[in-house]
């Protein structure tokens, strides 16, 4: 008797990889495993799609980040990196909006109740906790599509960075230097200093791209992040507009600011008031509808001006256009695959398919062009043999290394086996391969994962990312498959027909005689596992219908020479 299959890639128990006691009650051993899995990557994040693939792919980068030496490190994809970074829209819109207005508008020395010291305390510590937990962040390459989990390069590659400086700024404790000085000029100086934190305007615009993601509001992502960079521009403008003069009247030698005309303007008018004017007097220029008295300001001020002019009349109008133009241009592929998706839909009405067919149709377009329809086929018709073989060895290249089979194969040859290769991407629950059929094939799973039965449906195993099968029909004498292949989730392959298949193979009779021994040995095990299953098929009827046909006749167990013991039951 064969042990039976075990499958280890659908059970979401085993997807942690985490060592777990079930006899300890230990709330904090709990704690811990929640975290560490929480710390790990997640499937439903934003960008998971781009960096890993298939199921596969994804439990053997949960296996690896569990059992590294850095396991400590928080994935850049997982939920606790994600919950994170939705905490850091609020305090980075906060920053943004409020830093600018403190360092031109208030009167530090005069400005902190103890409700304000205490609010922006808090904000302090967030911001220096963020620059803790940076460091045990994993970073991200997506030219690449891979992440780094090693501590050395996470903190090498933060601290060298213009982020960390500006992470620094921005958690400059300005309230805590109040008790120390009252020099205004200094307090402002800080003020200002944390201004850097706006080298994070990136990521604020990154993170904010994925909440709509996942909110399935993906489409208003430029139109969004279009609003926020203007609203933040013109709010700093106004601020930098308004500081210019306060710096002015603390540089000009007036040792008191209560006796400057900034201080007794603002005490006459509330700081809103005074902001209010100022961003209509800055939009003004901006949008050259206002122009300033040139005999009353300095030349800092005529300076400013004159940069608003530039910035009104050159980014708004040309940069402005060449937005709207990018956006039209990065929609178009959305565009198109949208018509495409109205065709499909069209086509699926005239022919009145159901919903079941329907829903396949078009879950096999969305893994196939990923939200943008590309004309693949009008884009290699346009290149060279060459160039198509180096891209198609390029797109295998994961392939190749997962398959043991093409370990000793020269590149050249190998080059010449790739470009013969079919891809096929098969739905949900599709045979691939169905028993006593003629196969002329071979598969190689590129991603995804299949299923392996016999002709009876009596499980044999589950294939994976760099797995192959098909290949008992054309190495062994018959032609016919013995069990069927059923894909389990959306598998793409490539398929090796016969023909090249024996001009491949035939130079390197090592690698047929791998694939013989290995075609024989699955051969004899599915051969087991269904003599296995007919028998216990074969006395469950034939007892089942002795017993069935004996009560309807009365006739006891002893005439048909079946003796009754405890073993029959």
């Amino acid at each position: 008797m064969s042990m039976p299959h075990i499958c280890t890639v659908q059970h979401e128990t085993s997807r942690t990889y985490l060592p777990y006691d079930e006899d300890t009650k230990n709330i904090f051993h709990k704690f811990s495993r929640c975290f560490r899995d929480w710390c790990m990557v997640w499937k439903k994040h934003p960008k998971f799609c781009y960096y890993y693939r298939s199921t596969t792919a994804y439990l053997e980068e949960r296996k690896s980040h569990a059992t590294s030496r850095y396991f400590y490190i928080i994935h850049p994809m997982s939920k606790l990196c994600f919950s994170l970074e939705m905490i850091l829209i609020a305090l980075y819109l906060f920053a943004f909006i409020y830093y600018p207005l403190a360092a031109s508008f208030y009167d530090l020395k005069n400005y902190y109740t103890r409700k304000r010291h205490l609010m922006e305390e808090a904000f302090q510590i967030f911001f220096i906790i963020e620059i803790l937990v940076r460091l045990f962040v994993g970073r991200k390459n997506p030219r690449l599509r891979k992440v780094t989990i090693s501590h050395p390069k996470i903190l090498r590659s933060y601290i060298v960075s213009i982020y960390f400086i500006g992470d620094m700024c921005g958690a400059l404790p300005v309230s805590f230097c109040i008790s120390l000085t009252e020099d205004p000029v200094i307090l402002a100086s800080m003020a200002a200093i944390r201004l850097g934190k706006i080298l994070r305007l990136m990521s604020l615009l990154d993170y904010f791209c994925k909440l709509l993601e996942i909110l399935r509001m993906s489409a208003y992502k430029r139109v969004c992040s279009f609003i926020i960079v203007s609203f933040i521009a013109f709010h700093w403008f106004a601020c930098v507009y308004h500081g210019i003069k306060r710096f002015r009247t603390y540089l000009v030698g007036e040792s008191r600011p209560e006796d400057s005309p900034v201080y007794k303007y603002q005490s006459a008018n509330s700081s809103g008031a005074v902001y209010i004017q100022t961003a209509f007097r800055t939009m003004g220029i901006i949008l050259s509808t206002r122009r300033e008295s040139a005999m009353k300001r300095g030349i800092e001020h005529k300076m400013f001006s004159f940069l608003l002019l530039v910035f009104g009349r050159v980014i708004i109008l040309v940069l402005g256009v060449l937005l709207i133009n990018q956006i039209l241009r990065a929609a178009k592929l959305d565009t198109e695959y949208r018509e495409v998706i109205g065709q499909l839909k069209e086509f699926m009405n005239r022919k009145k398919l159901p919903i079941a067919t329907r829903n396949r149709l078009l879950s096999f377009y969305e893994y196939k062009f990923q939200g943008k329809f590309v004309k693949e086929k009008k884009i290699e018709n346009m290149l060279s043999d060459r160039i198509k073989k180096e891209i198609n060895y390029h797109a295998s290249n994961k392939l190749i290394q997962q398959v043991q089979i093409f370990e000793d194969i020269p590149t050249k040859i190998l080059t010449e086996i790739i470009s013969h290769l079919k891809s096929e991407v098969f739905l949900p629950n599709d045979i691939i391969i169905s028993a006593g059929t003629t196969a002329d094939s071979m598969y190689f799973i590129s991603s995804g994962t299949v299923s392996v039965t016999t002709a009876s449906g009596r499980e044999v195993c589950h294939l994976q990312d760099g797995g192959y099968f098909g290949e008992a029909a054309l190495v062994l004498n018959h032609k016919k498959s013995i069990s069927s292949v059923t894909a389990l989730e959306i598998c793409e392959t490539y398929r090796l027909d016969s023909k090249t298949f024996r001009n491949c193979f035939k130079n390197y009779p090592e690698i047929f005689h791998k694939l013989r021994a290995e075609a024989e040995r699955r051969e004899q095990e599915t051969n087991k596992l269904e003599e296995e299953f007919q028998e216990k098929l074969f006395l469950r009827t034939y007892f089942g219908d002795k017993r069935r046909s004996t009560f309807e006749s009365g006739i006891s167990g002893d005439d048909l020479g079946v003796i009754p013991s405890k073993k029959n039951f």
